[in-house]
């Protein structure tokens, strides 16, 4: 699988990682002494420097780069620039207050700034000995993690992931883009760490993120949720991350709590479907074009510090990071959007993404989904018609024989049978 292919699901990829890294180790975590962690303080940038050259780049045949610089950063900057969204009249629509957001929610299929994120119920916490008194800092997120435990670190350039111990990653980020000078590192990011289990870090999404994720609303039993709902996300200076689609076109909530990212959105048009499918799907599309290039209709958001932003299911998307930023966001999918989910688990199909990349028991929601349409709580608010409950219905016909413990054939077979009455 191409390096830039990954992007389609790498956050899944990356919730794996962190998840088997850190569970292993957070227990001891919360045991450190706070008293004997030392973090670095923040280092002068070298603002002139000869390019490093990506040899590995070289070896595998792709030309020279920069280590300091993705290839496509100069042609994001250009599309960026023109098309970026302004709080002006014609634009008031993507510049919302979260009262707004909330009321129209149903009508809203584009991304969103919200005016007001105080008022949308997010709030993050350091736990300090039980109580809620560091302040939220990347060096005080970092601790909470256990600067001794290890995270998965994505190499900008390949896209390939590597592990490193959050003290080092510290270090590199407060050192910034002079490391990659002065060390010969390669530039580094770390995109997607789920961190809902870390108990010193205590994350409350926005009220309408709560109401609506999907996996919340259908949820009847005791297994373990899928864990896609809270990450802690981090890139130092020219970070990039390639244009992708969210793991079964989830919908997205981003925080920026310091720094700065710039977005470049497309939406799932079935022209830009056609142009993503055929980029993923050649690895010399992907090394010599950037697709946003070939994409139409795009919208792009300058994001500072405090600014929370929804994406919709279903959005190609891009991000760069012109200075050290970080983040805490998450996925979640909703009634709303089942008919978007399912077309994107379609992609995924057509390009073959390895299950370890794709969201954590999908056709366990889905089954429970069809469970909670059919039920007499079910409260779906007109928006699974007829049409999307067909889809639904194609869908698990395709998946029927796929062995879920709390599905077996014949409970399969009788959801079958009432949703297909029901279409």
């Amino acid at each position: 699988m191409s390096p830039r292919l990954r992007d389609t699901c790498y956050s899944s990829k990356n919730q794996q990682d962190a998840n088997k890294l850190l569970s292993k180790t957070i227990e001891e975590a919360n045991n450190v002494n706070d008293n004997s962690i030392a973090v670095p303080p923040i280092k002068k940038r070298i603002l002139r420097r000869k390019p490093k050259i990506d040899y590995v780049a070289l070896n595998d045949g792709e030309g020279k780069r920069a280590l300091d610089k993705h290839p496509f950063m100069d042609k994001f900057i250009e599309t960026f620039n023109n098309t970026m969204v302004l709080n002006e009249d014609d634009n008031k629509k993507y510049f919302l207050t979260n009262k707004q957001f909330t009321d129209k929610y149903y009508e809203i299929d584009y991304p969103v700034k919200i005016l007001d994120y105080k008022n949308s119920g997010m709030s993050i916490e350091i736990i300090d000995n039980g109580s809620k008194s560091k302040q939220v800092t990347f060096d005080t997120i970092c601790e909470a993690l256990g600067l001794e435990n290890n995270i998965p670190v994505m190499d900008v350039l390949t896209q390939e992931n590597e592990t490193w111990k959050i003290k080092d990653w510290v270090n590199y980020y407060h050192d910034g883009i002079s490391s990659i000078s002065n060390r010969n590192t390669r530039l580094k990011n770390v995109i997607s760490l789920e961190i809902s289990d870390v108990p010193t870090i205590k994350v409350t999404r926005p009220k309408i993120v709560e109401n609506k994720d999907l996996v919340d609303v259908i949820w009847n039993n005791t297994d373990k949720k899928p864990k896609i709902k809270k990450y802690f996300l981090a890139g130092v200076e020219n970070s990039f991350t390639d244009y992708h689609l969210d793991f079964a076109g989830t919908n997205v909530y981003y925080h920026i709590i310091g720094g700065e990212k710039w977005f470049s959105l497309y939406p799932m048009t079935p022209e830009n479907v056609e142009k993503y499918v055929e980029w993923n799907n050649s690895s010399l599309q992907q090394n010599e074009n950037f697709l946003g290039d070939l994409l139409v209709d795009g919208k792009s958001f300058k994001l500072s510090g405090g600014d929370l932003f929804m994406i919709p299911s279903g959005y190609i998307h891009a991000v760069f990071t012109p200075k050290p930023t970080y983040v805490i966001g998450g996925n979640f999918l909703t009634l709303r959007d089942l008919d978007k989910h399912l077309a994107v688990v379609d992609i995924e199909n057509e390009l073959k993404i390895p299950r370890k990349y794709r969201f954590p028991d999908f056709n366990k929601v889905m089954w429970l989904t069809c469970e909670y349409l059919l039920s007499e709580n079910s409260v779906s608010n007109g928006v699974t018609n007829k049409e999307t409950l067909g889809k639904l219905y194609r869908y698990l016909l395709q998946v029927e024989k796929e062995t879920i413990k709390t599905f077996p054939m014949r409970k399969k077979r009788e959801l079958l049978k009432q949703l297909k009455e029901r279409i």
